[in-house]
Formats: C-alpha cells, structure tokens, sequence
C-alpha cells in the first residue's frame, strides 16, 4: 500500500506558446507522516523513440511530510527546443511527465501527451520554410493522462518506520 496518493495533477494552460511556462497545481495525499524525501521531477519527452532529448524541466524536494492533504502549485520552465535535431521536430508528438520519487525510488509516473501546432491552419497546407514559432502552440492533452504507479517498499525508503 502507497503511503501517498496522488490525487489530481490539474494544468492551469494546457494550451500556450511553446516558450511559456507550463503551470500546475498538484494534489495529494500522506497517509501517515513521512520522514523521507519526496522528489518530484518534471520531463519533456522531446523524442518518444529514445531518451536522449529528454529534459527534465524542474525539480521539487520535500523533506518530510505531515499526515494529510497537501496541495503546491508548480510552474515548470518551457523546454528548450533548441536542444532537438531539428526545429520542425517541435511538431513530433512528445510528452511532459510527472515522476514521484520517495528516497529515490519512484512509486507515480502521470505522462501528458504533448503536440505542437500552427494555430492557423493556413500553414498546413503551406508549411513556412522554418518554424514560425509566434504561430506555434504548444498542446498537452490534460484530459487524458498515462498514470502508472508503482509499489515500493515504504517500510524501507521511511526512516520513521
């Protein structure tokens, strides 16, 4: 049984500018009280093939953590785009993920589909010979996200046990 549960990671702009920050408010749950690390690590997923043009966008430590709900808001820095192969590579499907870690060993993975778009369609059909990056937008499908968690040995990452 997870000691923490997380109950809703909710994205304040699902839909911006590519170079904006992307904001969350996170919601969850201790059990009991923890005297463990709790890490949470924001990625973008630039290439869903290989890791290599993976970023990790930020990253938040908890030291302990009381029994009870919590909330925090999150304000991620927008990927670097420049760090992909090729600049029309913005417009491959890529991911933003949420990974929680309790010293070190990760139990919730929340993983958002991500697209970049012209948000005129003109382009579509006329795609410019580079990217017109005032007209892209950034998509992350906050609808439909990929949850996977996994059990860990609490009795063994929680000093207080």
């Amino acid at each position: 049984m997870s000691y923490i549960s997380v109950t809703n990671i909710k994205i304040a702009n699902p839909t911006a500018k590519p170079h904006e920050p992307i904001r969350l408010t996170v919601n969850f749950e201790a059990l009991r009280p923890l005297a463990c690390t709790l890490t949470w690590k924001a990625i973008y997923v630039g290439n869903p093939d290989t890791s290599e043009f993976d970023q990790v966008l930020d990253t938040v430590e908890m030291e302990g953590v009381e029994q009870g709900r919590a909330e925090f808001d999150w304000e991620l820095e927008a990927p670097d785009y420049s760090k992909l192969p090729s600049e029309f590579d913005i417009f491959d499907t890529s991911a933003v993920m949420v990974l929680v870690y309790a010293s070190g060993h990760e139990f919730f993975r929340c993983s958002y589909l991500t697209t970049h778009a012209y948000a005129n369609a003109k382009y579509d059909e006329e795609p410019p010979e580079s990217v017109k990056w005032d007209e892209v937008e950034r998509r992350v499908n906050a609808h439909k996200p990929r949850i996977v968690t996994t059990e860990i040995d609490w009795s063994g990452v929680d000093a207080r046990n």
